[in-house]
This record gives C-alpha cells, structure tokens and sequence, in this order.
C-alpha cells in the first residue's frame, strides 16, 4: 500500500442549509448528505493510505445539519491515525449546535494536541450568514 501526503482535504458533508444567505456562491440548497461509504472510499481506500494532510476542511451546506458525517469523518481521521499539521476550517453559519459536533471537535483538538506532528494545528470556525 503506497502511503500519500495531501495538501488539503476537503470534504463537502451536504449540501442542505437552513440559511438563505444573499452572498452563498454555493447555489440552490439541495437534499443531498454526503455517505459513510464517501468517507471510506477517501480514507479506507486499499491502494493508497493518507497519512498526512497540511489542511483539513469541512463545509456544506451547513455542515452542522449533518452531526453523524461530520463525527464519522473525525473519528476515521484519529483511527487511521492521520497527521493534520496546519489547520482545520469549519465552514459554517454558526447558528446550530449539537453535542456530536461539539464531542467531535474536543475529541480532534485531544488528539492533535497529543501528537508531535500536529501540536500547532489551529481549528479554525469560518462563520458566514446574513444576519
């Protein structure tokens, strides 16, 4: 199995929002989650195994309308034992708030933060909407 090192990741987890913001570039909100088996084709994939990113991203939509995905995501990173050596920037309108999101994010910071590799990777919330 070749082992890779990627300079961003960028999982879009739906694209449903419960805003209507003027300045979205991300077009008409559709119905549509991202799957487990998504997921797992990224980061369980058997011919090549992620072993370090400088950037990981997690958008929408509204990601926080999808608390299972975006836990799974997370705990796929600390079982494959991936390196995030920068940053992770959640996309977000800042508006929901749910306990997996929240356990997910403390769950992440724990994990980088016991890693030599990933002691000064920021988590960094983008928070756009129009109110």
């Amino acid at each position: 199995m070749k082992n890779i090192n990627l300079e961003i990741l960028a999982f879009q987890v739906t694209r449903k929002c419960n805003q209507k913001c003027l300045h979205c570039c991300k077009g008409q909100m559709q119905n549509v989650d991202m799957s487990k088996e998504i997921v797992n084709k990224v980061l369980d994939n058997s011919e090549c195994q992620i072993k370090e990113m400088t950037h990981l991203v997690i958008t929408g939509g509204e990601p926080t309308l999808v608390p299972n995905i975006f836990e799974y995501i997370i705990n796929k990173i600390i079982e494959k034992n991936i390196n995030i050596t920068k940053h992770v920037n959640i996309f977000t309108n800042g508006i929901l708030y749910d306990e997996k999101i929240i356990n997910s994010i403390h769950k992440l910071i724990n994990y980088l933060h016991n890693k030599k590799e990933c002691e000064n990777t920021s988590i960094n919330f983008k928070i756009s909407n129009d109110q």
